[in-house]
Order: structure tokens, then sequence, then C-alpha cells
């Protein structure tokens, strides 16, 4: 186990690197549909009078997540800035922020998947709200 433990710290920076850039993609702009809807693809629905395949809906579906995703993170940032520019930063906003950064640390270090964003997600639209 020791050697387990030492082959994993001792990893060079470069693959660190790489590992910390792919955890980041998955976590935060991840999806659950695809894990959730896996075993549909290939099937399809009728909606009124025509088929639609479920692939096509989960894709569309992913691409709308994710957009969402990005439009909440860069709004949560304007209005953090905006808060800390207008010196409006209150105890309550400190904590939410504090929540999204040491969740950021964390899951750099542990295991991940898509469905451990989702509470933190709920923190980045509160500060989304700033934004707006």
């Amino acid at each position: 186990m020791r050697a387990l433990i030492k082959q994993r710290v001792l990893v060079p920076v470069g693959d660190l690197f790489s590992l910390f850039t792919a955890k980041i993609g998955r976590f935060w702009n991840g999806s659950g549909i695809e894990w959730s809807l896996g075993h549909l693809y290939g099937e399809s629905v009728g909606f009124l009078g025509k088929r639609y395949e479920i692939l096509d809906a989960a894709v569309f579906l992913t691409d709308m997540s994710k957009w969402s995703l990005v439009f909440a993170y860069a709004l949560s940032v304007l209005g953090t800035v905006r808060a800390v520019v207008k010196k409006t930063v209150t105890s309550g906003l400190v904590t939410v922020v504090n929540t999204v950064f040491v969740t950021f640390g964390v899951y750099l270090l542990v295991e991940i998947q898509p469905r451990y964003a989702y509470l933190v997600q709920m923190t980045v639209f509160i500060l989304a709200a700033l934004g707006i």
C-alpha cells in the first residue's frame, strides 16, 4: 500500500496538471445526463405522431446544461467582482464563495463524478444572482 501511495504522490508535474485539468472540466462542466440516460441510447420515443431518438434529446439536454452552467459561472464571477469593487461584501457572500473554493480544492484531490457537483452548483446559482 505504501508503494502505491508513493507512486501516486511522486508523479511528474505535467501528468498532475493534466489530471487536475481533466478533473476540473469533468466536475465543473460535466453532465449527469449521460449516465442517467445512457441505457436508453438507441431507443426512440413518440411525441405528437413523430419518433424522436433518445440520443438526440440527450445531446441537446447535455449541451443546454453545459452552456447554462458556463453562463452561471460567468454571472457568478461578475457578481462577486462587482460586490468586491463596490465594497458590499457581507459575511454571507464570503461563506458562499468560500464554499465554492473549498469544494474546488477538495475535489481536486479526491475521486469525482458529475453528480457530486450538484450541491455546489446551487451555490454557484446563488452567486449568479449577484451577476444579474
